[in-house]
């Protein structure tokens, strides 16, 4: 259900902050790049991995110039809090940057360091608040997998979500139905609990439906001054459903800290099946 999705997702990527290419120095000056900064990493370079992962960030970076105007090392100032977009960056800046050298008084080339930073943002991500809410999605499995009578209810500060959660049932592949639906019976009623909770935020009292789970999975993952998520790790799942469709993060992009800084916000996300539930409990239903 989530690759479904990625596969409709264009890809871009924010500039980096210094952008205009210099003219080559005078003596005594520093050091400044031969072109813009920004083509230095394209829309192109995303890793596949951190689309599939929903991983977006800032990486602050430094760079050792030589005398020559080449990059002889890359250092990392500030982490993404994601190593497959860390590595990425200093890879394509130690192949793709080049350099007018600094110069002492006399204009002879010296080494120097040049320091920047380069943010990895995926696009059309629903921007969530930082508050708990619930989402249930109750629908009917066939045999076949096929899915019908579909209803959302939410509760609390719910973000507004990119795909219609029915149209994500219903994008789930044959087998994924069959087996959230069990072998030689009738048609079952299949529930999808979403929730986001924050650790001094209690969730928005609503009413799980009862019946039998039959996948769940709860990840916990922290928050930047940004919105973007710097930490996620896999804190439970009870797997029966195939390996793929585990996920760590919900794919949402959050809203700033008031006032910036590196505050961080802490957040556990859970996502759970459950056979035959109630869909009588109340709520906004579509």
């Amino acid at each position: 259900m989530i690759e479904l999705l990625l596969a409709l997702v264009a890809v871009r990527t924010a500039p980096m902050d210094q952008t205009a290419p210099q003219s080559p120095p005078p003596p005594n000056s520093r050091v400044s790049p031969r072109d813009a900064p920004q083509n230095w990493v394209t829309n192109d370079d995303y890793p596949a991995g951190a689309i599939r992962q929903y991983e977006q960030g800032s990486v602050g970076f430094r760079l050792d110039i030589e005398a020559d105007g080449r990059v002889s090392r890359c250092t990392l100032t500030r982490s993404s809090g994601w190593p497959l977009l860390d590595v990425t960056t200093c890879a394509l800046l130690r192949r793709r940057a080049r350099f007018y050298p600094a110069t002492d008084s006399q204009g002879a080339a010296i080494p120097s360091t040049w320091s920047s930073r380069f943010t990895w943002r995926m696009p059309d991500m629903a921007v969530s608040p930082r508050a708990s809410w619930a989402v249930v999605t109750s629908f009917l499995v066939d045999e076949r997998g096929g899915i019908s009578n579909c209803k959302v209810r939410r509760f609390g500060a719910v973000p507004s979500e990119p795909a219609d959660p029915c149209e994500l049932a219903r994008g789930m592949p044959d087998y994924i139905g069959v087996l959230l639906h069990g072998e030689g019976e009738g048609i079952r009623l299949v529930t999808r609990i979403d929730t986001q909770q924050f650790e001094t935020m209690p969730l928005p009292r609503y009413a799980p439906p009862a019946g039998e789970a039959v996948y769940r999975t709860e990840s916990a993952f922290a928050l930047d001054a940004q919105g973007f998520i710097t930490a996620c790790k896999l804190a439970g799942a009870e797997q029966i459903a195939p390996s793929w469709f585990v996920t760590c993060i919900p794919g949402l992009e959050y809203e700033p800290v008031s006032g910036g800084g590196e505050q961080t916000a802490h957040a556990r996300y859970t996502m759970t099946f459950v056979r035959g539930g109630d869909s009588t409990a109340p709520g906004k239903s579509r």
